[in-house]
């Protein structure tokens, strides 16, 4: 939660994938939230619930899965640190979808000196399955993957500088 107004303070709230709700388990509004969406704690990674657009949510399952998601101290569990001191809490975003209604992939950027190093692209190959390789900005290789290894052609990145500098 903290990170997105880090970012829209840098580059605008334009940038963010749009929050719809945030709150406690007993507080999810299953009725007032178009699908598809999101649902996942702030405090941890993986615990990530999507609800399609023909999904029935069971109301129950779900805020209890949450309840146990916001019971875990992610980085005490895991041994992340970076996770220990973020505050739990859940939040639901709006899925973004493609115009012909797929997930788009998602890029993550990994800085060394002020440049692109190393690019992790996950995608959802059937719609669910996420599956993240990494490669190198030129599109090349290593190709190695957190669940599995893919044969996919990656795009090159135009450019292969950072877009933000931090301000002294």
């Amino acid at each position: 939660m903290a990170v997105r107004e880090y970012i829209a303070a840098r580059v605008g709230y334009e940038h963010l994938i749009p929050l719809v709700w945030s709150g406690a388990p007993a507080d999810i509004p299953f009725d007032g939230i178009a699908k598809p969406y999101f649902l996942k704690s702030s405090h941890a990674s993986g615990q990530v619930l999507m609800v399609d657009r023909d999904d029935i949510p069971d109301p129950v399952a779900i805020r209890l899965r949450a309840e146990r998601w916001l019971a875990t101290n992610h980085g005490l569990v895991h041994d992340e640190p970076g996770y220990q001191p973020v505050p739990p809490c859940l939040m639901i975003e709006q899925t973004i979808t493609t115009a012909n209604g797929a997930r788009p992939d998602e890029g993550r950027q990994f800085d060394i000196h002020g440049k692109v190093a190393v690019i992790n692209t996950v995608v959802a190959e059937d719609g669910r399955t996420r599956n993240g390789p990494f490669h190198t900005p030129d599109g090349e290789g290593p190709d190695r993957s957190t669940t599995r290894v893919t044969n996919r052609t990656w795009p090159r990145t135009s450019r292969p500088e950072t877009t933000h500098r931090r301000s002294r």
